[in-house]
């Protein structure tokens, strides 16, 4: 896969607007092990017409077709797009495989039962191990779903599906990021409750099933969940923004801990308890599910244009996971808790000598993987010191229907983040706003989340 760089991804952002995605994903091969197909037809208009750009394929394809014209197949992981109309359709059929890697379609094999389980990463740029697309985080576009897959499977994505026999068809999403497209295939066991006109899942494999569908642990999830979406609708000024449903789907060999994709938040099952599980575990697994659930509005909603404001999307939703669990007050010692493991481990990685600020601003995509393992400490090391005055200078739109975050927030803390951390490190201070592309920048109503944060009692040290 060819490496995309910051400076490719702001002139194809300068050039093109995505519309849409329509994908068909015929699943059924795999589950005998062999590759899947994959076939997307993409909209998008351009602001020059007769340029040339790219769309990135991971996998082989087998038809390219660019408003009606054949096109030869892709020269590595992009597919050349020359002679570009005002308004483009384009069709490319694919073979994609599945991975052991949690990278694009992961395929499990249950050794309990041998029943074949599939789930989508995209992050961080693995869409395109999908679909074709225009695998970079502010190319926004609704996408609409249809799979096929083996009629005894439940199929479950970004948005509400219905079934007719083994094909599924899903509700067009709202406009997301490539990196936020999921879909998850195979016998999953689910159970649905309705929260304030969202229906709520919990799903797992079907081994797994006698661990989590207790009335206990789905009681417990269903009302941390649906306590987190009251407080936080509240702090962000408006409802939950994709839809009428939000799964939360426990998968099996899942690398990081969870993923935020927008109604199908994806989960490790290392927080589905086999026996006993501590009560400090269980705050801790709440805490993760209130961090995805404010993914919503901050970093799904709300996107970064580039991955050096990462660290930023990531803390923020940090803040929000501890926040949100101690003013919903099911559980104790929510920030004794924070004090004693996240912060602590900002101060370690303080102390090192690979101490470094947190924004790198990173050129390229790869250098990005290098780079995320010091998001989330950041609130440790910056958030912290006292409550939050404004988060509404984060939150900015290009167009009606396409919201980015194009600078830092000047007002996180009395003195910003970005400051204070530089500060800290002795090095020279972060720029806290840059040049866009965007031809308008503004504030989007709505986002104000100051007056709800001020008005607790907590205080942070």
């Amino acid at each position: 896969m060819r490496n995309l760089t910051r400076a490719e991804a702001a002139t194809r952002a300068a050039l093109l607007d995505v519309q849409s995605y329509d994908v068909h994903l015929d699943v059924r091969p795999a589950l005998d092990g062999a590759d899947f197909r994959s076939t997307c037809e993409v909209r998008f208009s351009c602001r020059q017409p007769r340029a040339e750009t790219w769309i990135d394929l991971d996998a082989t394809a087998l038809e390219v077709e660019l408003n009606g014209r054949a096109l030869p197949p892709a020269q590595g992981s992009r597919i050349a797009l020359p002679d570009l109309a005002a308004e483009n359709v384009l069709r490319v059929v694919a073979r994609c495989r599945t991975s052991r890697s949690g990278e694009g379609l992961h395929r499990f094999v249950d050794p309990a039962d041998g029943a074949v389980y599939l789930y989508a990463q995209s992050f961080l740029d693995d869409c395109q191990r999908l679909l074709a697309c225009f695998d970079q985080p502010d190319l926004k576009a609704v996408f609409r779903l249809t799979v096929d897959a083996p009629e005894h499977w439940a199929v479950v994505g970004n948005a509400r599906g219905t079934r007719d026999g083994g094909r599924w068809t899903f509700a067009p999403t709202e406009r997301i990021s490539t990196y936020l497209f999921t879909v998850a295939a195979g016998p999953y066991v689910g159970v649905h409750r309705w929260h304030d006109g969202v229906e709520l899942g919990l799903w797992c494999r079907r081994s797994m099933s006698e661990h989590l569908m207790t009335d206990r642990e789905t009681d417990e999830l269903f009302e941390v969940t649906g306590a987190a979406l009251d407080l936080q609708q509240r702090l962000f000024g408006r409802t939950y923004p994709f839809g009428d449903t939000y799964d939360q789907l426990f998968v099996p060999e899942f690398n990081p801990g969870a993923m935020e994709n927008p109604g199908a938040v994806t989960f490790s099952e290392q927080f589905v308890a086999r026996g006993r599980m501590t009560e400090g575990r269980r705050r801790t697994r709440a805490m993760v599910v209130a961090h995805e659930l404010s993914h919503m509005w901050f970093g799904n909603l709300v996107t970064m244009r580039w991955w050096d404001d990462l660290w930023l999307n990531e803390s923020f939703a940090e803040l929000m996971g501890y926040l949100t669990v101690d003013r919903t007050g099911r559980f104790d010692d929510v920030w004794v808790d924070f004090c004693t493991s996240r912060k602590s481990w900002g101060y370690r990685a303080d102390a090192l000598p690979t101490t470094h600020p947190v924004a790198r601003y990173p050129h390229a995509l790869r250098l990005v993987q290098k780079s995320t393992q010091v998001s989330r400490k950041a609130v440790a090391r910056s958030t912290v010191r006292k409550p939050i005055s404004s988060a509404n200078d984060s939150f900015s739109q290009t167009s009606s229907h396409h919201r980015s975050v194009t600078r830092l927030p000047n007002h996180m803390c009395d003195s910003s983040c970005a400051t204070t951390i530089a500060r800290r490190r002795r090095c020279p201070s972060v720029t806290r706003t840059r040049k866009t592309n965007c031809s308008e920048n503004v504030t989007a109503p709505g986002f104000s989340i100051a007056p709800a944060l001020n008005s607790g009692t907590n205080s942070w040290s």
